[in-house]
C-alpha cells in the first residue's frame, strides 16, 4: 500500500471528509468486484457496497492498524453479504452476466475473442452455482488475490478451512466443467 493512500485512510480516519470520499472513490470497485462475485446481482451488489461504506464510516475511528484497511473493507463487505445471503430466498438466478467476464486482450481476431467470452462465461456460470462458502473463499482467492491468511481473517475461519473449501471449490468447479474427467 503506497504512503499517500496510508495517509489518505489516516486522514479519513480522523475526520476528514474529503480523504474519504476519496478512500470511497479508490476502494468502491474493489468492493464491488467482492459483493458481486459474492451476491451475483448488479443492484445487490452496488447497494450492499453503500451500505459498506456507512459501517466503515461508522467504524473506522475504531481501525487501528490502517495498512490492513483493505482486508479489514472486505471482511466488512464479506460478511454483510453473507448476511444478505441468509435472509434472501433461494433461486437460480437467470441474470446473464454481461460485462462480468474480463476480455481486454483487444483481439483482431472476432472468433477468437467470441470463444473466449463465451469460454469465460460459462466458467463463471459453473462459479455461481458453488456452495456459498466455496463461493466466497474461491472468489476472495482467485479475483481478489487475497492470501490464505488473509482470508481467513475476513472469514473468520482457520487457514486449514480456507485451503479445504478452496479445495472442495476448485473440485466442484472441474466436474461442472468437465463432467467426464475424472477429478
Amino acid at each position: 500500500m503506497k504512503n499517500a493512500d496510508l495517509e489518505t485512510i489516516r486522514r479519513a480516519r480522523d475526520g476528514s471528509a474529503p480523504d474519504f470520499e476519496r478512500l470511497v472513490s479508490h476502494y468502491s470497485q474493489f468492493a464491488f468486484r467482492i459483493a458481486l462475485g459474492i451476491l451475483d446481482n448488479r443492484n445487490d451488489a452496488e447497494e450492499l457496497v453503500q451500505e459498506a461504506f456507512v459501517t466503515v464510516y461508522h467504524r473506522l475511528t475504531g481501525l487501528k492498524g490502517i495498512g490492513s484497511f483493505p482486508a479489514w473493507l472486505a471482511k466488512i463487505v464479506t460478511n454483510l453479504c453473507l448476511q444478505r445471503l441468509k435472509k434472501r430466498p433461494p433461486l437460480v438466478s437467470l441474470q446473464v452476466l454481461g460485462d462480468r467476464p474480463e476480455t481486454n486482450d483487444h483481439t483482431t481476431d472476432p472468433e477468437a475473442a467470441y470463444l473466449k467470452r463465451e469460454n469465460s462465461m460459462i466458467v463463471w456460470r459453473a462459479i455461481r452455482e458453488l456452495p456459498d462458502s466455496c463461493r466466497v473463499t474461491l472468489i476472495l482467492r482467485e479475483f481478489q488475490g487475497c492470501s490464505y491468511a488473509e482470508i481467513a481473517h475476513i472469514l473468520g475461519i482457520p487457514p486449514g478451512t480456507v485451503k479445504s473449501r478452496l479445495h472442495q471449490a476448485r473440485t466442484l468447479l472441474a466436474r461442472k466443467l468437465d463432467p467426464d474427467r475424472e477429478v
